[in-house]
């Protein structure tokens, strides 16, 4: 079962996003399949953040579709902060640093109908979860912190705040408590 808390742009504006997310105090991913993962992205085409799953037994960061999965050189602690941006140049690449460092450079992004990634889109921020079997209910994180929320519009940055409409969205298994919308922070419980 795949559960997710995410914040969405409504307009689709955008070139580019970046944010901090602390890495839990607490997180239990027993068993093969599961995960759990922190990520910015572009509307449904790009995703790009941190993850801690079952079958690497570590923190990685990663780009989809398929660019990279590469575990941190030194594990981040409980508390620490981690530095994500990702940018779309515009012209169908993006380019997606974590705590400053470039990790995918100028990757040609395509759509599922092989058009390229648009020019502009919107931009979301995302904790998801991966729960297998779906019926134990036994992937849970403490409470996930984003901050220093901006997007890129019109080639400046500025921050991601009441004045930037957006939605919010879970799925339907409400395991997911939202404390706050804008930055996203939230806990997934059993």
């Amino acid at each position: 079962m795949t559960l997710f808390a995410r914040i969405v742009s409504n307009d689709t504006d955008f070139t580019g996003i970046k944010a901090v997310v602390t890495i839990p105090d607490k997180w239990t991913v027993p068993d093969y399949g599961d995960f759990i993962n922190f990520y910015i992205g572009f509307a449904d085409y790009e995703e790009a953040g941190i993850s801690y799953s079952y079958k690497y037994g570590s923190w990685h960061y990663f780009a989809n579709p398929g660019l990279t999965t590469t575990p941190f050189s030194k594990q981040p602690n409980p508390g620490d902060a981690i530095n994500l941006m990702l940018v779309n140049d515009g012209k169908g690449y993006i380019s997606f640093w974590v705590n400053g460092y470039l990790k995918v450079d100028h990757h040609p992004v395509k759509l599922s109908n092989g058009n390229p990634l648009p020019d502009t889109t919107t931009v979301k921020m995302v904790c998801a979860a991966s729960d297998c079997p779906p019926d134990r209910d036994d992937v849970t994180h403490s409470q996930v912190n984003w901050s220093d929320v901006q997007v890129l519009i019109n080639g400046k940055w500025v921050n991601w705040d009441s004045n930037i409409k957006y939605t919010t969205k879970r799925d339907q298994s409400n395991r997911y408590t939202i404390q706050q919308d804008l930055p996203l922070e939230v806990t997934l419980s059993k």
